[in-house]
Formats: C-alpha cells, structure tokens, sequence
C-alpha cells in the first residue's frame, strides 16, 4: 500500500468551536484539602517575548536525509523543580509518537539527540541524568518511537517513515517545591519528591520508592494521594527550550527557540496555572473528556457545541466508543485546562474552551518571511509551517476501511468546513493564499490569484494551494530535490518562477479572517562556490517567521 493509501479511508471528526465552562476531570487537579485561596491565579494564555513559559512548542523535528535533531529544555527557575511532559507528535495527522516525562530540578537542563534508528525509526539517545518516567528514557540503546498510534495499515516501513518528521510539546505538569505541604497547605518538611529529582554529585538518585508514586492517579483518588502529597505544586514558569538541526554528511545546521506559552493572571504577568499532572501508565484515563479537546480521544457524540460531529454537523458515529481510548500517559495536552475562572475550587476553564483560547493566541492572519534560491550559490529555502492546536479541533478516524469514504466536520474559527478538505486521502487546510516579491519591487496594482504553479505579472505573484499536514515543509524553487530539510511526510512544492530570491506573505483567513494557529521558521542552506583549502563550504540559518493579525 502506497504511503498515503490509508489515508483515503480517514474520516475527519471535530469539536465545536465555542462550548462552556466543564467540571475538573483527569489530569486537572484542585490542591487537595480545604484551602480557602488556590494558589492557581491564571486566567488567560499569552505568547512569552522572551522564550520562557509554562509551556513548550519545538516547531519541527526530523531525522529524513541525513539529519538529526538535538533538543535542549531548560529549567531557568532556581527555587523550583519541575514535572514536564513531553510529546512527540507526526508531522502528517499530528498523532503521538513519543511521549514520556522529565523531571527538572532548579536549573536543570535535559538534552536529547533523535536521530534516525536502525530499523528507520526515529529514536532519541541521550546521557542526561535527570529523572524520567519511564525511567531511562533514551538511555541504554535509546528510545526508538512507537507506531501504536499511527494507521495499522501502514506498512512497517511507512510507519517508520511517519516518525521521522512532526513537531514536539513541551508541558509543565506541576511545580515540585522543597518543601511539601499539607492539605492545609502548611509546610509539612522536606518533600520527598524534590529530593529524589535533586542532583548529587551531578546525578539525582530517582529514588525509586517514590518515583514509584506517580503511578498514583491523584484526580481519582483523595487525601493522602491528592497533588500535594505526592510532592506537586500549581506551576510557574520559567522552562525553555531550544532545537538545532543537524546535517553531518552536508556539513549544514539550523536552530532556534520553542514556541513559549505563558499563564498569566488578569493583568498579563506570569501566575500560577493548574496542576495538570497524570501518570505516564497506559491505564484508562479517568474522564478524558473533561481533560482533552482531542476529537479522537473523546467520546461526546452529538449536535451540539464541544460535541464530536460528522461533516454533516450530526452525531459523530464513533457514539461513546472513542476512536482511540484515552490512556493516563495521553494526558496533559496542548488542550487540557490550564488557567482558573471564577472561585476556587471549581470553575476551570473546560478543554475545549482552553483550546479555542490557546489557537486564537497563536493565529495570524498572514505569515511574513524570506526566500533565497538562487541557483549560483545552491541556495535552498524551507518554509516550516506547524499547526500545533489542529489536533484538538480535528482528527482522521484510521479505523475505516479502505472502502469507507472520508468526511469533515468543522465548527471552528481556524478550521471549518469550507477551508477544509481531503487531498489524496490527506486531510488539509484551502484559501492559503502566497504572495511573493522579488528584491527590486515591493508594490503592484491589486495582485490576482492564480492557480498553483503559474505567475502573475507584475509583482508581486500570489498563488493558493492546500496547507496539509499538521507540520508541513513548504519548499521553494527545488522540485525532486531534498532541499533544505529533506521533508518527506507534508511536503509541498512551491515554484517561484523566475523570481529566485525575495520574500513571502502567506496568507490563512480562516472564520472571520482571524487566521490560522501557525508557528515556524525559514530554513536556508547555501553552498560557498569558492572552496579551497581553508575556505568553508557549506552555510545555513534559521529565519523565524513574523505574524501580522488584519490590522497590523
């Protein structure tokens, strides 16, 4: 079966845009005890200028064509440990690949190299001696990435091929303070888990007993295993990130920094958001539908707001049987809910609200950066184009078979029925309008929109096609050649004509223009024509894309 075969039996399963407040289920937990105050005072999500945040997002990693990723996530918080998770998600339908947590003390940092395995999987290696669970993670041999979530039908080969490329998140779970407190919220002593986490000697002890703990489900169980006792306080910020990319055989790299959430309070500044921690076993989780916006992890079936619909707007058929079945390790996510209204302890805000909030964050009505191809100096450019919150408003059912016929369902500001559709089995995302201009012009009368492949004269020159893939490579000017990044799962062409160096506009309206939730860079890898003894050949960078809402 070809690569993307499977994908002409998916069917597209989404939750409505708009939906009201749920109350807290799997992974979002209270302080337990009878606090009169939560020390959880976030209430709204906001992009972080400076890079560190309560959460993570690495718009891109890949390993295809002689590349390898090395991720770095930092700790810059001196007084807190902190309980992170991470996930590794498929470039093509955004479905987990990896998934595991890390356990950061103050200042920590944890490193990892995913690089391309044996077998063609991807697989993560590192020496770091932080805490994981599962422990060991990429020690002794590495991690290799896992093709449980990825389409049955595939063969191994394809599988393998659908690891190698997605996008990575970054969560922090909890706080975990040297001190634990009581259910009064009293200091209780030295926490167990903060000394566990706590490098000696550059090695922390991990200690197993208590490790051993967080198996506990603290949202289904009280008193003595609720959040604080097992060591957790509502988190802060203060974790960053960075990715390099790597080409050893074309002596080429490109890095940046991860995309930064941040809770904060009323006012914007950092506060405190909920403990969102859940144990990294694959028991059943409890309630995902009040912890997820995941159409796939879900199982409200029906007509109305945060239901999972058919592309008719009618009860989804998956009913009450999900079409993946939530386990504890698929939770926290992009969409469980992070920030509190009203009092406490209830009133926070459900997942399907929290992700509606969090894509009107990151969306942007254009996409702004620069293109360089000229030919004399083998000048590539790769445009990253990664949706991280498409997941949470729509997901390809792979449990049809190859006869059933794919349908949609959108009720959303970003993704909706009519900017949607299946390409080849594939789903995507249409009205991706590119303008681009040469160096020499930057204004034309009003541009006309062609189909893709053709130019407009004069510039600048727009073209529109289909954005598919949950991260997909958008390649310039390179035709049946690796390029860049040497992207193969969303890969798209895109022919500039004549014009071989410039810059971009791509333009996503989306409902009501505001756009779509998109984050990533320009990649370029340029070739120097005078090589001699002592004279470097090989170049590249990373050009972070600019936003612009309508009004800018």
């Amino acid at each position: 079966m070809g690569l993307h075969s499977w994908r002409l039996a998916g069917v597209a399963a989404l939750l409505g845009w708009f939906a009201g407040l749920a109350p807290i289920g799997a992974a979002v937990l209270p302080d337990n005890g009878a606090l009169t105050a939560s020390p959880t005072d976030a209430k709204q999500m906001r992009t972080s200028r400076s890079g560190t945040g309560h959460q993570l997002i690495v718009p891109y990693y890949t390993v295809q064509n002689g590349n390898a990723t090395l991720l770095n996530v930092v700790n810059s918080d001196s007084r807190n440990g902190k309980a992170v998770k991470v996930r590794f998600r498929s470039a093509d339908n955004a479905d987990s690949v990896l998934d595991f947590q890390v356990f950061l003390s103050p200042g920590d940092v944890w490193t990892a190299n995913i690089s391309r395995g044996a077998d063609g999987r991807a697989l993560l290696t590192t020496t770091d001696k932080s805490c994981t669970l599962p422990a060991g993670v990429g020690a002794a041999g590495g991690s290799a990435f896992l093709t449980g979530r990825l389409p049955a039908t595939l063969s191994a080969a394809e599988q393998a091929t659908q690891t190698r490329e997605g996008y990575v998140e970054i969560i922090t779970m909890a706080d975990i303070s040297a001190s634990a407190r009581g259910a009064d919220g009293n200091n209780l002593g030295s926490n167990p888990l903060f000394s566990a986490i706590l490098q000696t000697d550059g090695i922390a002890p991990c200690t197993a007993a208590t490790m051993a703990r967080l198996a506990i489900d603290p949202a289904s169980t009280a008193g003595t295993n609720g959040a604080y006792d097992l060591g957790f306080t509502a988190p802060s910020d203060g974790l960053y990130a960075n990715w390099i990319i790597i080409n050893v055989p074309k002596s080429g790299a490109a890095s940046g920094r991860a995309t930064a959430l941040v809770a904060a309070d009323a006012s914007g500044q950092p506060a405190r958001g909920n403990i969102v921690f859940s144990p990294q076993t694959a028991a059943a989780a409890t309630a995902p539908n009040l912890a997820t916006a995941d159409p796939a992890l879900r199982t409200i079936a029906g007509t109305g707001i945060g239901d999972v619909q058919n592309g008719g707007g009618g009860a989804y058929s998956a009913g009450t049987t999900p079409i993946i079945v939530a386990q504890q390790l698929d939770l926290p996510d992009l969409s469980t809910p992070y920030t509190r209204l009203g009092v406490y302890p209830p009133a926070y805000s459900d997942p399907v609200t929290h992700s509606n909030t969090v894509s009107a964050v990151l969306s942007a009505y254009e996409v702004v950066n620069e293109f360089l191809t000229d030919y004399t100096i083998t000048a590539y450019t790769d445009w990253i184009l990664t949706q991280p919150m498409r997941r949470y408003h729509v997901a390809i059912d792979m449990r049809q078979g190859a006869a059933a016929a794919p349908t949609r369902a959108f009720v959303t500001s970003a993704f909706y029925g009519l900017n949607t559709r299946m390409v080849n089995g594939r789903l995507c995302v249409n009205h991706n309008d590119i303008v681009f201009f040469d160096r020499e012009r930057t204004e034309s009368p009003d541009p006309v929109r062609i189909a893709s492949g053709g130019i407009a004269t004069p510039p600048p020159y727009v073209t529109s096609w289909p954005l598919c893939g949950a991260a997909s490579v958008l390649v310039f000017n390179a035709t049946n050649d690796p390029a860049a990044l040497g992207a193969e799962v969303a890969r798209i062409d895109f022919n500039t004509g004549a014009v071989s160096d410039g810059w971009a506009v791509l333009r996503s309206p989306g409902l009501s223009l505001l756009g779509l939730p998109l984050i990533g860079h320009s990649i370029l890898r340029v070739t120097n024509p005078a090589v001699g003894p002592g004279i470097a050949a090989n170049f590249g960078g990373a050009l972070e894309h600019r936003y612009r809402t309508l009004l800018h």
